[in-house]
């Protein structure tokens, strides 16, 4: 007995030591003074980084600078048990691990073996990478215990196991959550298989989550295309399987082969909106997935990888203004909605004018017009209209040497050929040099006269201020001369002039039947008569009649008028020759008579 005793009490001790070892194992790593953050650019990084969490650091975070290739290598889950799960954050970047194969069959398979509070996002694990493991076996992770977030990682690798075996993690923990996740490789499993977990405890949750590969488990009523099994207070949302998956959909559901490719899918993925995600290159890839293009529904519910055009501006794009440089156009409706409009020349560069400048003397140009799109809508089918900049217009050339006469009207003064007066019907009251308005009918359709001075757009005229000399008026001679009578016809006779101190002399000859020209009727620049009548005509005809003095002139004139036409009757009706001299010497004598006369009389008047 005594010596049992001592063996019985070396046997508690050794039970004592046993117990304290296992708790210290339990306990979390202490944390660190400073987080630190691993780079993982190489296969021995990442292997690296496993071995110092799986030592016991194991809130370490890491982000992936490049993808990884493990070919040729065994890999050991980061994070080994439940006492040391990883519990820091990775981040992928988008890269990829490619190849990875679990090194030992057993508990806890993936890329991470047992995980909690961890945040593991934007991971690809995809190539010939094949998670064998007895049970709690997946793609991401394995295990995990709760409190993770799995966010926009996707699994392309073969998983199996003999239970628990899902596309992203074997078993989805306490308040948990997947978020944008997708699987598209095989899933196998007897008990409990999920393409996105074979398993999620209560208060857990898939959202927004896509499996297209297939989900095979012996035990149907744990088998789904989207999660296993779960407990109560489990949730899916927003999340889809392609036709034929699985038996069951597994909370989530099921879209056709054609609904995948035409980019309905992403679209709900990622809240019906384009932002999110979810992209797809419509007409080239079968599924959503984390590159290319952004999805956009349009609304004749269909979907594209651009955004839908806005509707075409309303109203009549229209030219307002043109000139040898410039063109400007308006007449649309613009809508903030559509991104309000823009305008192009010949479809090149757009602005936010109509105004467009710095453009080339009479050349032909095409203006476009469109709806400028935003986030929500791409620009509009355009809308357009032809214009052609004016020619530059010649050089306005005034009349020059104008004249007038006091009294007279502003219509007298004759004007080019386009020039028009202002004032027409204006009287020249004053001598001197007297600048009046005068207007120039334009072509201002095809040239350009803005900015030349006294243009007026709206009566396409150039209205200028010429010079006219106006001088009073000229009373130093009588009117024009009567002319001569012709040498024949009935009745063909010159007048004298009916102004100036001289009346105008008849014609010279009356024709045949012609009668004798008449003398001047109005003259003297003193308004009292002519000073000297016309004379008749000198060879009245053989039927002439006898010409006439001047109706107001002196009666000294008109006597000697009188007497020439005496003279003419004598001649007409005389037959000898000596009479006719005798005539001629009379009508010489009394015209002498009658000028001494006027004279007499004007110095009497002055």
């Amino acid at each position: 007995m005594r010596r049992v005793q001592p063996l019985f009490k070396l046997a508690g001790m050794g039970m004592m030591l046993f117990a304290a070892l296992m708790y210290w194992c339990a306990l979390p790593a202490p944390a660190h003074a400073q987080e630190e953050t691993v780079e993982i650019a190489s296969a021995s990084d990442l292997a690296s980084f496993a071995s110092r969490v799986n030592r016991g650091e194991t809130d370490l975070n890491a982000v992936l600078t490049s993808d990884i290739d493990l070919s040729g290598k065994t890999w050991s889950p980061i994070g080994p048990a439940e006492f040391r799960p990883f519990t820091g954050s990775f981040d992928g970047q988008g890269h990829t691990v490619r190849n990875l194969v679990n090194a030992t069959p057993g508990e806890y398979g993936g890329m991470f073996g047992v995980v909690s509070g961890a945040h593991v996002q934007n991971l690809i694990v995809s190539g010939d990478s094949k998670v064998s493991n007895s049970r709690y076996v997946g793609g991401i992770a394995g295990f995990d215990m709760g409190g993770s977030v799995f966010e926009r990682c996707q699994n392309e690798a073969q998983i199996s196991g003999r239970t628990n075996a899902g596309g992203i993690v074997g078993r989805l923990g306490t308040g948990s959550k997947v978020l944008d996740c997708s699987n598209s490789g095989a899933i196998t499993s007897q008990k409990s298989a999920g393409g996105i977990a074979a398993f999620c405890a209560s208060g857990s949750s898939v959202e927004s989550c896509l499996n297209v590969g297939g989900v095979n488990g012996s035990d149907s009523s744990a088998t789904g295309a989207m999660i296993g099994a779960f407990s109560v207070g489990t949730t899916v949302r927003n999340s889809y399987s392609l036709e034929g998956a699985s038996e069951l959909s597994g909370g989530g559901e099921f879209k056709s082969a054609d609904e995948l490719a035409s980019g309905e899918v992403a679209w709900l993925l990622n809240g019906e909106t384009p932002s999110g995600a979810w992209k797809e290159n419509l007409g080239e890839a079968s599924y959503p997935s984390f590159e290319g293009g952004t999805v956009y529904k349009w609304r004749d519910n269909t979907y594209h990888n651009s955004l839908e055009p806005a509707p075409k501006p309303a109203g009549t794009l229209k030219v307002v203004g043109r000139t040898s440089v410039s063109i400007e156009v308006e007449g649309l409706e613009p809508n903030d909605e559509y991104g309000g409009l823009e305008f192009s020349i010949d479809g090149s560069a757009w602005q936010t004018s109509p105004l467009f400048e710095g453009l080339t003397p009479h050349t032909s140009y095409v203006i476009y017009a469109r709806h400028a799109g935003n986030g929500s809508w791409a620009p509009s089918e355009s809308v357009s209209v032809a214009a052609t900049t004016k020619q530059v217009a010649p050089k306005v050339v005034q009349p020059s040497g104008l004249s007038g006469t006091v009294g007279q009207a502003l219509s007298s003064v004759a004007l080019p050929n386009g020039w028009a007066w202002e004032t027409p019907d204006a009287v020249m009251e004053k001598t001197g040099t007297i600048e009046f308005d005068a207007a120039l009918s334009v072509d201002d359709e095809a040239y350009d006269y803005d900015g030349v001075l006294g243009y007026d757009a709206k009566r396409h005229a150039v209205v200028r201020a010429l010079s006219v000399a106006v001088a009073e008026k000229d009373a130093s001679s009588g009117g024009d001369d009567g002319g001569n009578g012709a040498h024949g016809g009935d009745d063909s006779h010159g007048d004298g002039g009916d102004s100036g101190p001289h009346g105008g002399d008849g014609g010279s000859s009356s024709g045949g039947s012609g009668g004798g020209a008449d003398g001047g009727d109005v003259g003297g620049a003193n308004g009292d008569g002519a000073s000297t009548a016309g004379d008749g005509a000198s060879k009245p005809g053989s039927n002439g009649t006898p010409a006439q003095g001047g109706s107001d002139a002196s009666d000294a004139a008109k006597q000697a008028g009188h007497n020439s036409s005496a003279g003419g009757m004598l001649a007409k009706t005389g037959d000898s020759s000596s009479f006719v001299l005798f005539s001629a010497f009379a009508c010489g004598c009394i015209a002498l008579a009658a000028a001494g006369a006027s004279v007499i009389a004007l110095k009497r008047k002055k």
